[in-house]
């Protein structure tokens, strides 16, 4: 992510990966020169661009000891902006999004025992609102379902929820927006223990 926010996907080979990999942490900051620009064919796209950095054996990567940019990386999508798209076949999950929202309704905890690998899989759903009163449906699995649930558990009689998910993919179904695969982070806290 630059100073302005943009942010673009890299890749590092793994032969090159050695050179990087101690430079390589969530929250630094680093200045990167004569990287090569390509096409971002990856599978799961971390970022809206079409075009993904690559650090190569010609690129220098330096730590940069003046931050810039959000803290936490976030990009926040607002409910009214996922509009439903009119060729979208509901079996393809869209690019990465990061919403925040108030928890306003939750459905009870279950166990998938239909899945296609035959393991059994937990899942909780629920369903956030925004800052404007746009609501969607929020469907965690597994390891994040069991986060959430922690906390709920430890967390009783708190009506004020907040759910931050970095990275969920979101599709539509029946006419409602869910966000289902969440590729790597979810942030419970309560409004209420906020001070900023």
């Amino acid at each position: 992510m630059d100073s302005k926010g943009t942010k673009m996907q890299a890749f590092v080979l793994a032969k090159n990966a050695t050179e990087y990999q101690h430079l390589l942490e969530e929250k630094r900051c680093l200045t990167i020169r004569n990287p090569s620009l390509g096409e971002n064919r990856q599978k799961v796209k971390y970022a809206h661009g079409g075009l993904k950095i690559n650090l190569n054996k010609n690129t220098v990567v330096e730590e940069c000891h003046e931050p810039i940019g959000s803290e936490w990386g976030f990009d926040f999508t607002p409910f009214s902006s996922v509009v439903e798209d009119p060729i979208d076949d509901n079996k393809l999950f869209k690019s990465p999004i990061d919403v925040i929202g108030f928890v306003v309704k939750s459905f009870p905890f279950e166990v998938d025992m239909e899945t296609n690998n035959g393991k059994n899989q937990k899942k909780v759903m629920f369903m956030l609102e925004d800052l404007h009163n746009k609501k969607i449906f929020v469907t965690l699995w597994d390891n994040h379902a069991d986060q959430l649930m922690e906390y709920e558990s430890s967390n009783r009689g708190e009506n004020s929820v907040v759910i931050i998910i970095q990275f969920g993919k979101y599709k539509f179904w029946g006419g409602m927006i869910l966000l289902k695969k969440i590729l790597n982070f979810l942030y419970c806290f309560n409004f209420n223990s906020c001070t900023n």
